[in-house]
């Protein structure tokens, strides 16, 4: 018996890979590489435009329009499946870096890039290539969304150094060009040529029917579990959502050189992926409600650890890479843990609409989280009173998602 699952979770590797790869890299070349690397733009901007930081802030806008959008997107997916609308994504988003790179210095014409950018990124956010790939997994379903979740990391970690040096050499026009050319010339191809769901050819596990997926939000918003996930991760998404957008300006006011503070912003989204990869394993093998409220307080903790960073002092350097290692894990593994709910608490059928709901949340949490660590920067003219703020909300998330019960199995939505 315990051969049998095991050739039957090796048969998965062999025949999803390429789904599996595909969707890490579309992941990795879509809507979060915007995310990850917006930060990375608002000093230069400012600097050349002469604005409030808080004007500046990208994410917050673009993730507050895209949240709204993701439960309706979510349904569409559903109902159309996942490949056309994630080359008609990572097309779009592409586009609209390229038309970034030629921007005036006008702040009615940037906000109007940002209301672009959050009517088109639902369609290359995990959501989309989390509902293709999952198709192709069942036994090991932790462990891939885990890797497929990854792409985030695996994409920031390689484009923030090179966007830091394009940035500082080029100007910050010249780092929009190149982040068009990564969802154009990388992410666009491999999505092209290999990310598809499984097909009904391919055996018992075959790509679900399409269904009508309101009926099942509303049996969805019934359970108890649905609202306690929701509280929790629009307080984790505070938290992520202002180390995301500002980590490295946060580095740089402890004291730390912008280059140096973008190496520890390379340690933080190195720390994602493995934070994803690290809890998806954790989660196909122990109660994943503990295994997410110690991967969420963990994050707390270093959220503590940079509030008492400082750069004069032997030893900060390091400490700032554990902290932001620290923080990089918790995040990685809270989008583990959106997919891996809903999978598990909610089945398939509805997965991408239910996704999209949490992810309306998550994503009005992260703009609440840029926005804050924006606000309060202006208001006290540091970003200690945020740093706190949001490590509170971290254990308090974790707290709650540690509450939850889990069967060993999908509970399912029952539409009768």
């Amino acid at each position: 018996m315990i051969e049998h699952e095991n050739d039957a979770g090796t048969g998965e590797w062999r025949r999803g890979w390429r789904g599996l790869a595909s969707a890490a890299i579309g992941v990795g070349t879509g809507y979060n590489l915007l995310l990850m690397t917006a930060g990375l733009f608002i000093i230069p901007m400012e600097q050349e435009w002469h604005v409030p930081r808080s004007a500046l802030v990208l994410g917050p806008v673009v993730g507050s329009i895209s949240a709204l959008l993701s439960p309706v997107a979510g349904v569409i997916i559903d109902r159309a499946g996942p490949r056309p609308l994630a080359i008609l994504g990572l097309s779009a988003l592409g586009a609209a870096f390229l038309a970034m790179a030629f921007l005036p210095s006008s702040l009615m014409l940037f906000y109007a890039m940002a209301i672009l950018f959050g009517f088109i990124t639902p369609l290359s956010n995990p959501m989309v290539f989390c509902r293709g790939m999952v198709t192709w997994f069942r036994r090991n379903a932790g462990v891939a969304l885990g890797i497929t979740m990854s792409g985030t990391s695996l994409g920031a970690s390689l484009a923030i150094p090179l966007l830091a040096w394009v940035i500082a050499d080029h100007g910050w026009r010249a780092g929009y060009a190149t982040l068009a050319a990564i969802s154009l010339f990388v992410g666009l191809p491999i999505v092209l040529l290999w990310f598809r769901e499984r097909s009904d050819a391919a055996g018992e596990d075959a790509a679900p029917t399409r269904v009508n997926s309101w009926p099942l939000l509303r049996l969805a918003a019934r359970d108890p579990r649905f609202w306690t996930i929701n509280i929790a991760f629009v307080l984790a998404g505070v938290f992520i959502g202002g180390f995301m957008n500002q980590l490295q300006p946060v580095l740089i006011g402890k004291g730390f050189a912008p280059l140096a503070a973008a190496g520890i912003v390379s340690v933080y989204t190195a720390a994602i992926g493995c934070g994803r990869i690290g809890a998806g394993w954790w989660l196909d093998r122990w109660k994943p409600q503990r295994v997410a409220m110690l991967c969420l307080v963990a994050a707390g903790c270093g959220a503590l650890m940079v509030a008492g960073l400082d750069a004069t002092h032997s030893g900060a350097w390091p400490l700032a890479a554990l902290a932001a290692a620290l923080i990089g894990m918790g995040q990685g593994a809270e989008a583990d843990f959106i997919a891996f709910f809903t999978i598990r608490i909610f089945g398939l059928p509805a997965f991408s609409a239910i996704f999209g709901l949490f992810a309306l949340t998550v994503g009005l949490g992260i703009a609440g989280g840029g926005v804050l660590f924006a606000a309060l920067f202006d208001l006290t003219g540091s970003y200690g009173l945020a740093v706190l703020l949001a490590a509170a909300m971290m254990v308090v998330a974790g707290g709650l998602i540690g509450t939850l019960r889990i069967g060993t199995r999908p509970d399912g939505l029952d539409p009768r």
